[in-house]
């Protein structure tokens, strides 16, 4: 069973990201083709990098990310 906590020599730690996108001035410019073209390259990115997306939530002002390690 793996553990969602890394550990270090002292330590324990849970290491999350939370990226959010937002447009200059929240026009609404997140339509289905541009949110669905950010979400594959968001889930490419993290599968190269081995991360996990927790959490994904979009609106036409912006975009919410959550990732774990």
């Amino acid at each position: 069973m793996t553990s969602r906590f890394r550990k270090l020599s002292h330590s324990l730690y849970e290491c999350k990201y939370h990226i959010v996108f937002c447009p200059k001035y929240r026009y609404r410019v997140f339509k289905d083709a541009i949110v669905e073209y950010v979400r594959q390259q968001v889930y490419q990115l993290c599968k190269q990098k081995e991360q996990v997306v927790v959490y994904s939530f979009c609106m036409t002002k912006y975009q919410y990310r959550l990732l774990s390690k």
